[in-house]
Order: C-alpha cells, then sequence, then structure tokens
C-alpha cells in the first residue's frame, strides 16, 4: 500500500466528516509564447520594437506621401516639374529616416544616442577597399533584382519605384539631395546604427540578417527586395567588421550617386550617355573585384569577427580591463550570451509579428497598382 492510501485509510477510520482525497495533479497549462526559451523572447520583443520603427518609417512617408497627393489636387502642382513638390519629397524623405530613431531613443528610459552611434576610426587605406569592395556587391546585385522584376513584370505585377530620366535643372536638386545625401546618412542611422546594433546582442549575424530583411522591406517594392538585401547585407557586414557608420553610409552615397550619374548622362547625351555610363558601371565592379582580393590577401583581419564584440556600450569600461587602450566615444559591450543558431533565428523571424505586417504591406500594395494598372488598360480600351 502505498503512502496516499495509508493517509486516505487513516483519515477515514479516525475521523469519517473529513476525509482528505488526494488526485493526481493535471498539467499545467502553458501558453505557447511561454514555452519560448527566455533568449528567444527577449529576441522576438527586440525585433518587435525595430519592425514597429520600420512600420513607423513608411507611416510617416504615407502622411507626406497623401500632403503631396492633396497638394497636387488642391493647389495644381504638377509632379514632374514643380520645385514646390519634389522640395516637400525631400523633406517626407528626412521625416521618415530621421524621426524613428530619435523617437525611440527619446522613449528608451536606458537608451543614449550616444551609445548608438560608431563612428571608430578606419585607416584611410582600409576605408577606400573596402568602399570599393562594398560598392561593387552592391551592383552585382543588380543582376539578381532586374531579373526578378522582369519575371515581376511577365506576370503582371508593376514596380512601385518606376526610373525616371534626371535632367540638370533646379527642379530635379530636392531628388539629388533626397537620394546623394538624406537616404545613405538617416537610413544607415536607423537601420545599422540602431536597429542592427539593438539586435546585436543576439548574435551579429542575425543582426546583419534581420536589419537587411527590414531594410529591403522598408522600400515596399518586390522587384527592389533582391537588390537592397544584398545591399544591407554588405552595409551590416562592414559596419560589424570596422565599428565605423561612415562606411555603410559612404558605400549607401556612392551607390545612389552612380544611379543619378548614369541616368544624367543617358539624358544629356542619350545612347552615347547610356554606353558611357554602362561602361563605368562595369568598371567600378572590376575595381571593387581587385579591392576584395587586396583585402583578402594583405588585409584579411578585417573580415575577422571579435566574438565578445557583440553590442555597443562604453569605452571606459572596455579600457578598464585592457582591451582597448582609448575611451573616447562608444564601442561594444562583451557578453558570454551565445549567439541564436540559425535555427533560432529562422524561430524569431518566423514569430515577428512587424515582419508579416511589412510583408503584406508590401503585397497589398502590389496588388492596389496591379488593379490601377488594369483599369486604366481597360479603360484605354
Amino acid at each position: 500500500m502505498n503512502n496516499e492510501n495509508i493517509t486516505q485509510t487513516t483519515t477515514a477510520q479516525g475521523n469519517q466528516n473529513s476525509i482528505p482525497v488526494f488526485y493526481p495533479s493535471a498539467p499545467a497549462f502553458v501558453p505557447a509564447t511561454l514555452k519560448k526559451p527566455p533568449r528567444i523572447r527577449n529576441a522576438i520583443r527586440e525585433l518587435n520594437m525595430m519592425g514597429l520603427l520600420t512600420l513607423l518609417q513608411f507611416g510617416i512617408s504615407l502622411v507626406f506621401s497623401i500632403i503631396l497627393m492633396t497638394s497636387y489636387m488642391f493647389l495644381g502642382l504638377s509632379t514632374a516639374d514643380s520645385l514646390a513638390a519634389n522640395w516637400l519629397l525631400c523633406v517626407s524623405s528626412l521625416a521618415s529616416t530621421a524621426l524613428p530613431a530619435l523617437i525611440y531613443v527619446w522613449h528608451g528610459k536606458d537608451i543614449k544616442l550616444r551609445t548608438l552611434l560608431d563612428f571608430q576610426r578606419t585607416p584611410p587605406g582600409i576605408f577606400i577597399l573596402l568602399s570599393l569592395a562594398g560598392l561593387s556587391i552592391c551592383l552585382l546585385g543588380n543582376y539578381p533584382a532586374s531579373f526578378l522584376s522582369e519575371l515581376l513584370e511577365r506576370i503582371g505585377v508593376p514596380s512601385l519605384t518606376e526610373s525616371s530620366e534626371i535632367s540638370l535643372d533646379p527642379s530635379a536638386l530636392p531628388y539629388i539631395l533626397t537620394v546623394s545625401f538624406i537616404a545613405p546618412v538617416f537610413e544607415e542611422l536607423l537601420f545599422r546604427g540602431v536597429i542592427l546594433k539593438r539586435l546585436e546582442s543576439f548574435g551579429t549575424g542575425f543582426a546583419i540578417f534581420a536589419s537587411a530583411l527590414l531594410f529591403a522591406l522598408a522600400h515596399m517594392n518586390l522587384s527592389g527586395i533582391v537588390f537592397a538585401f544584398i545591399c544591407g547585407l554588405v552595409f551590416g557586414f562592414i559596419y560589424t567588421r570596422t565599428r565605423n557608420l561612415w562606411l555603410p553610409i559612404f558605400i549607401h552615397f556612392l551607390n545612389n550617386t552612380l544611379s543619378i550619374l548614369m541616368s544624367l548622362m543617358y539624358s544629356a547625351l542619350g545612347e552615347r550617355g547610356e554606353t558611357l555610363g554602362n561602361f563605368i558601371f562595369l568598371a567600378m565592379i572590376a575595381l571593387g573585384i581587385l579591392a576584395l582580393l587586396a583585402l583578402v590577401i594583405f588585409k584579411r583581419k578585417v573580415f575577422m569577427e571579435n566574438s565578445f564584440l557583440l553590442m555597443q556600450f562604453d569605452m571606459k569600461a572596455a579600457a578598464s580591463i585592457g582591451i582597448i587602450g582609448s575611451a573616447d566615444g562608444p564601442t561594444a559591450v562583451y557578453t558570454s550570451e551565445p549567439p541564436l543558431k540559425t535555427g533560432e533565428s529562422m524561430r524569431v523571424l518566423r514569430h515577428s509579428a512587424p515582419f508579416w505586417v511589412l510583408l503584406g504591406l508590401t503585397f497589398v500594395l502590389h496588388g492596389i497598382a496591379m488593379l490601377t494598372a488594369w483599369s486604366f488598360a481597360s479603360y484605354a480600351g
């Protein structure tokens, strides 16, 4: 007879009015969210916050777009030639990329802008070689992006960002300023300076991949997702190896400015300009490949990662334990937590609601564009 039966029998004989009955305990109900390990839950929470920042960027841009379209309708502004409309577009780009990061920093109690922005010194030679190598990989990303764009066009999916010719006149100045300067600076501050940095405590690889994915989805263009994702991987990789935000900003600037330059040459010189632009495009790729080979042969340590440098913190702490010699400015924090594995990273992405919302919005916008194109085609026919 076990202890439970002895207890029940003894109690029943001594007191017929009070008979305790022992039942086997039922398994406790645990919500699905609590079944995840704490580190996975924390990663999902942080990625959700970064996804909300990306959605905030889209929301601000949408508000300015509505204002822009309202201006077209009620003020009679021209979408092609209006200097005022182009300046409004410039302000929209600045606000949509700068405000999310500033709001996040102001709202966070333990977040300081100083600890999110790394501008560590990079030797000039390494800076130039990394810039050329990074630019060449970004340019090579145009080939799979073009293939996907043509494939989508064949099935009737239009691009949301049509390429247009740029001419050297005052109305083009805001557009050039936006694409060449505002976008590279503030997009890198948001996606590498804030988003990648906050995700880096869960592993450098996870942070690079997730920030590049959010960067690609932020463009809301299926034909441009592949190109933007490749660029995001390049920017994130170079940033985590140098801790210098100027490098991804500069590569981003070179890529966008080269695109504008090629458009200007085509607009001014026609087919000759297009031929010259293609020559410059291929020359930059070849030059970047040579720079990459030089780095691999002579500066291989640039591609190696210190496993304890996972998230920026305070350089004074690092200097106090002798890892670095200077205590000026922010650097990485030292953590013993292992990085997320591939399966864990995919699990975090799968459970991130803002990620799916961004992807859904991309498909919705393309669906609206398709319906609009079909409506115009039917009306014209």
